[in-house]
């Protein structure tokens, strides 16, 4: 057990005995808020992760169906698409591409 010592005693005088006071009760309160502080701040920077995660995700999809939106019919169908499955084929290009990165 740790202890504070000062050179007063425990009435506030100045004194030849120490006064002496556990350290987890002089800073138990502050460690139990620091803990709820960084659980806060971990819960919120996994949500902005999250969020961040989605918005990249999104314009992954959005850049693909742009660049194969761009191409000719005659390209597209010579990769085996056509212009009504742009937007599945982009989202399962990202479905595939995060399960492979997983």
């Amino acid at each position: 057990m740790t202890y504070r010592t000062d050179s007063f005693d425990q009435h506030g005088t100045p004194g030849s005995r120490p006064f002496h006071v556990p350290f987890a009760e002089v800073f138990g309160p502050v460690s139990f808020v620091a803990d709820g502080v960084i659980a806060a701040f971990h819960e919120t920077a996994s949500i902005l992760r999250a969020v961040a995660e989605g918005v990249s995700r999104r314009r992954r999809v959005h850049s693909t169906v742009h660049a194969l939106a761009s191409l000719d019919d005659h390209t597209l169908k010579d990769i085996g698409l056509n212009r009504s499955s742009i937007l599945s084929t982009a989202h399962m290009i990202e479905v595939e591409r995060r399960r492979v990165l997983w």
